[in-house]
């Protein structure tokens, strides 16, 4: 969700505004790390089918994308994943369409047996793009955070806590409820733990949406210490 500054006076220059949120910063501190998300080796990227979009026609659009994967050691947290896409790979006829590809652990990552939700590092380059969770729960069944089965949006991400609409490092987290995920089947019911986290799927805009237009960006997101809370 877009936060706009309002101000009595016009200022003189304005670079950039920090927005701190408290709520996920503490989920952080609380987290158990369970994958530091500083080998790419550990995971394969390719774009899952069942995220693409069937219609253009709302939003977030989703289409695969072409992205590479690799071991970084950024200047402010250290080894993680950057995740950038190619864009000379593919050619996309809508701004407002989405890329993204499915990075799938190897081995599922277990989160511990009390952990209620399941968050990690991102670094945003401010695209509007999302992360996705997809987890298996105590009982064998996969559930995803997002669905278009059952809603005409990503009804899940209704606050944006998902989106990756920030520049620098923020921590994405999300509750692990009956509400905010969904199964390939259509079972209703609500996660049972244990959880184990099979894949993150990130999607990214090639140019943000701001209040005169489109202006390019990167197209790329860094990833570290996935987690349990």
């Amino acid at each position: 969700i877009p936060v706009y500054h309002v101000s009595a006076r016009r200022p003189a220059r304005v670079e950039r505004l920090a927005v701190a949120d408290p709520e996920t910063e503490s989920l952080a501190r609380a987290a158990t790390v369970v994958a530091k998300l500083d080998d790419a080796r550990a995971i394969v990227a390719s774009p899952s089918e069942s995220f693409r979009s069937p219609k253009w026609n709302r939003l977030p659009a989703l289409v695969p994308g072409a992205f590479r994967v690799e071991k970084v050691v950024d200047k402010a947290r250290g080894a993680c994943l950057d995740v950038r896409l190619d864009a000379s790979a593919t050619n996309v006829p809508c701004a407002f369409l989405t890329e993204y590809t499915t990075l799938t652990f190897r081995t599922p990552a277990a989160l511990p047996e009390a952990a209620r939700g399941v968050g990690l590092w991102v670094k945003g380059d401010g695209n509007g793009g999302q992360v996705r969770f997809e987890v298996e729960d105590g009982k064998g069944r996969v559930f995803r955070t997002f669905d278009y089965g059952n809603t005409t949006y990503d009804s899940v991400d209704v606050e944006g806590r998902l989106c990756v609409d920030f520049v620098g490092w923020r921590y994405v987290a999300l509750g692990i409820d009956g509400k905010n995920w969904y199964t390939m089947s259509g079972d209703k019911s609500a996660p049972a733990p244990p959880y184990k986290v099979r894949a993150v799927t990130v999607g990214v805009n090639r140019a943000r949406y701001g209040l005169t237009g489109f202006k390019p960006v990167e197209g790329a997101v860094r990833l570290q210490n996935l987690g349990g809370w």
